[in-house]
């Protein structure tokens, strides 16, 4: 009998990327999930905070942006239909949220490689690694505990998804396809 909800494996139709995995709930399928994040094959683009240092053309739809992150300057031209959401506001602008970010803006895209399906505390410590937590010296738990304390409760745990519960989650893994600007 399986649990409330479970692992499966199909192709959609015309699906050019092959198997991908989905969640299913109950013993009959009545009810799948798909990954809402995207699917194997699409493209992601980082938004970063940001802000824009000046309006180099407006002819060409030119500015120059500076990333938080490292304060590195480029010249990026905008789509005709963003660069008008700028209107005449003064410059320099202040500091704005990656959330804002428009995409032609973005510098780093991203491909969807894998999807698949598992339970949070199946987590690897190469997974932890990737999620930005790094062992400095505490051993395996130490890092686990750290990601469940730092990163995994703190966002979740509120919403009925806390590491206790561990809730079916989804595990996106992708390559970098652009790096524009490094």
């Amino acid at each position: 009998m399986p649990e409330k909800w479970h692992r499966g494996k199909a192709a959609f139709d015309k699906n050019p990327h092959g198997d991908e995995e989905f969640i299913i709930h109950g013993d009959c399928g009545t009810k799948q999930t798909y990954c809402p994040y995207g699917r194997v094959g699409d493209r992601l683009w980082v938004q970063e905070a940001h802000r824009i240092v000046k309006i180099k053309d407006r002819d060409t739809f030119c500015v120059q942006v500076q990333y938080s992150v490292d304060n590195e300057i480029s010249d990026i031209c905008l789509e005709n239909l963003e660069y008008w959401k700028f209107g005449e506001r003064k410059y320099p602008y202040r500091k704005t949220s990656g959330r804002f970010m428009y995409k032609s803006l973005s510098r780093i895209t991203l491909e969807i490689t894998n999807i698949r399906v598992e339970r949070l505390r199946d987590i690897s410590l190469e997974d932890i690694a990737a999620e930005g937590i790094a062992d400095l010296g505490g051993g395996a738990q130490a890092v686990i505990d750290c990601f469940i304390n730092e990163v995994w409760d703190p966002i979740n745990e509120k919403r009925g998804y806390g590491w206790n519960e561990n809730p079916f989650v989804w595990v996106i893994e992708f390559k970098r396809i652009s790096d524009k600007g490094r």
